[in-house]
């Protein structure tokens, strides 16, 4: 009777060892798809703000969804000189208060010289 005991005893713990391990596993594969999500969704407003005239280059705010998770995304954009521009992209997943940011600069061009 004391080995059957025993026995239970050793497998129990085998069973909630390898449950936290599984839980550990998907807690850490569930971050790291927040924070793919979270860059993605930055690379696409850094990206936005490129692609935008100099000139009417501005901050903003936008909610941005991949699956079922809705990120705020605000856009802050300052100007450090007459030819460029600081551009902050703060993104905050859900349930967080703390965003998570990313700065460029971008730089306006100059018009090409008019050949002779």
């Amino acid at each position: 009777m004391i080995e059957v005991m025993a026995a239970v005893v050793v497998t129990t713990v085998g069973v909630f060892a390898a449950a936290s391990g599984f839980l550990a596993i998907y807690s850490e594969s569930t971050r790291s798809s927040v924070d793919t999500d979270r860059a993605l969704a930055a690379r696409s407003a850094l990206e936005r703000s490129a692609r935008t005239p100099f000139a009417t280059l501005q901050g903003g705010q936008a909610t941005v969804s991949f699956g079922a998770r809705r990120y705020l995304v605000t856009e802050t954009v300052a100007a450090l000189g007459s030819r460029l521009k600081s551009v902050r992209v703060d993104v905050t997943a859900p349930g967080s208060s703390t965003p998570v940011t990313f700065e460029s600069r971008v730089v306006a061009t100059r018009p090409l010289p008019v050949a002779p």
